[in-house]
């Protein structure tokens, strides 16, 4: 996940407050209703976000730091504690646990996903998840995602595995052919990697840009609005001068011109 599109919020408050169930298959039709039990009992406010459900989110990364709790699987899960959330695996096929410090590395293996979801999708299990909220424990599970979960990390990490496999490919001990096979092929990838590193910062380069006009388009509307303003009142200044002129003629041929 992109550091930079899902900022971290500020500290979680003692008990969490409002929750979200972050997925595309949540709908009244599959999870939501449990959820929402369990919730409505623990005294949270809860909203949803996918495509199930209609609320369709552009930017995730400005809504999740409004959250104290999210329901979530697999990168969801991820971007959900990247952003400072508490995380409860959960999804339309089953439910899995809280994600804390203890299980972490366990989970982060598999994803957090379904391969870790293994329990029912109960009222009784949910609730006792959710009593496992720990606002210290999240805020370092966050720093921890923020660290080894990121783009960049990912492309150092792949970078570093290309150079390991230059260098065994280099080992007297493989033969002359398939080293230069191996080191040809592996040449032609290191720079598909760095590549990629660049492909995410021109990525945030082109989100700024977008930000950049999106300001620019508002001020322009804001123009237009105001133009278009200044023409009626000037169409309207122009039939009252047309009246005034009409009630002046009107008056001279009454009067002879006289005042």
């Amino acid at each position: 996940m992109d550091t930079e599109r899902f900022p971290q919020r500020g500290p979680l408050p003692p008990r969490p407050e409002r929750a979200l169930v972050f997925s595309n298959h949540a709908s009244r039709d599959t999870h939501v209703p449990v959820l929402r039990q369990v919730c409505e009992a623990a005294g949270i406010q809860l909203d949803v976000a996918g495509v199930a459900s209609g609320q369709v989110v552009d930017n995730p990364g400005e809504l999740l730091p409004r959250y104290d709790l999210v329901f979530a699987k697999a990168r969801a899960a991820i971007e959900s504690m990247a952003a400072g959330c508490a995380v409860v695996q959960c999804d339309s096929f089953g439910a899995g646990r809280m994600v804390t410090p203890d299980n972490f590395h366990e989970l982060r293996g598999r994803n957090f996903g379904f391969t870790t979801m293994k329990m029912p999708l109960t009222v009784d299990h949910l609730a006792g998840q959710v009593r496992l909220y720990d606002p210290a424990a999240s805020r370092a599970l966050s720093d921890r995602v923020r660290e080894e979960c990121s783009l960049d990390h990912a492309v150092e990490q792949l970078l570093e595995h290309y150079e390991d496999a230059l260098q065994w490919g280099r080992a007297p001990s493989v033969g002359a052919e398939d080293a230069k096979r191996a080191a040809l092929f592996l040449e032609t990838e290191i720079p598909h990697a760095r590549a990629g590193r660049e492909v995410v910062d021109l990525r945030r380069e082109l989100d700024k840009l977008r930000g950049e006009l999106e300001r620019v388009r508002g001020e322009r509307d804001t123009a237009k609005a105001s133009l278009t303003m200044a023409k009626d009142r000037l169409k309207e200044a122009k039939a009252l001068l047309g009246r005034v002129q009409m009630r002046r003629s009107w008056w001279d041929r009454l009067t002879g011109g006289r005042q």
